[in-house]
């Protein structure tokens, strides 16, 4: 389990690089729909070969329903969220979302209850967070509103991750990942047609765009989605939450290699602080430590 978490953090550390440049260069909601509709098809090809039903009655929907919902205010506040913040932030950001999953599965899953260390990590990782938004306030404001944007995606993304591990013991994950992105691809694309106009622009679509796309779409929408998924029907998210500590080291890792992105002091304090926070509300460290 622990080597599935830390390469899943990974390749979504590098997924902040490729989403803060596909929403650089495409509309960002138009961005969201071309992303996912690529991982629709996967998981479209995927769910056939593996002979998922996906037609359900119609008594199964409404869950299924409130998902696909739900995953597109979250997608759509990211996407808004990235072209308007640096990756090493996005990355540190929509992580931060561990913190929130413990207190959640402790009203909403009676196996997953809320602990002192739970209680000590979370006031850690949120004074880390508290230091990253002071340096927006204070010397870098023009990342305040992707901050908070992605800070509340991160928030939605908690609430997923706890529906998803109550979903799956009635559903099978093919099954969550289909309807959930056949729910939203309709709405990012009429939304980026309405309101942004300009995705199907031949010029924006640079052979290194469509890579992010494709990485996106394929790896972090298709492969890791699929895995994360997976892993939530057979362990409780606060267990699986500990390894996430590491992906806002990767996405700063990546941003500052690839797209030459500063790493703040700020920054990297508020990555300690939400690590080791992370780390102690899952009792990684008193493991560790023996």
């Amino acid at each position: 389990m622990v080597l599935a978490i830390l390469t899943l953090t990974a390749l979504w550390g590098g997924n902040a690089v490729a989403l803060r440049y596909s929403v650089q260069e495409l509309p960002p909601i138009g961005a969201a729909g071309a992303r996912f509709a690529i991982g629709l098809v996967f998981f479209l090809i995927i769910a056939t070969v593996h002979k998922v039903p996906l037609r359900l009655p119609r008594a199964m929907w409404a869950p299924l329903l409130w998902m696909g919902a739900l995953f597109t205010v979250q997608i759509i506040l990211l996407n808004l969220g990235s072209a308007r913040d640096i990756a090493s932030r996005q990355a540190l950001l929509i992580n931060s979302h561990p913190l929130l999953v413990p207190l959640l599965a402790h009203f909403w899953l009676p196996d997953d209850r809320l602990t002192r260390e739970k209680v000590y990590g979370t006031a850690i990782a949120f004074l880390g967070l508290l230091l990253l938004f002071r340096e927006a306030l204070l010397t870098s404001p023009e990342y305040l509103v992707g901050d908070l944007l992605i800070t509340a995606s991160a928030a939605l993304l908690a609430v997923k991750a706890i529906y998803t591990r109550a979903l799956v013991a009635n559903y099978h994950p093919y099954q969550i990942l289909v309807w959930q992105m056949a729910v939203a691809v309709p709405i990012f694309l009429t939304a980026s047609l309405l309101r942004e106009g300009n995705l199907f622009d031949p010029a924006l679509w640079t052979p290194a765009v469509g890579g992010a796309i494709l990485y996106q779409g394929v790896v972090v929408a298709g492969v890791c989605f699929l895995w994360w998924t997976t892993l939530l029907k057979h362990y409780p998210p606060g267990r699986l939450t500990v390894g996430f500590f590491a992906t806002p080291i990767f996405g700063a890792l990546f941003g500052y290699l690839i797209l030459k992105e500063p790493i703040s002091g700020a920054l990297a304090g508020a990555i300690v602080a939400v690590g080791v926070g992370i780390a102690v509300t899952n009792g990684a460290l008193r493991r560790v430590m023996g």
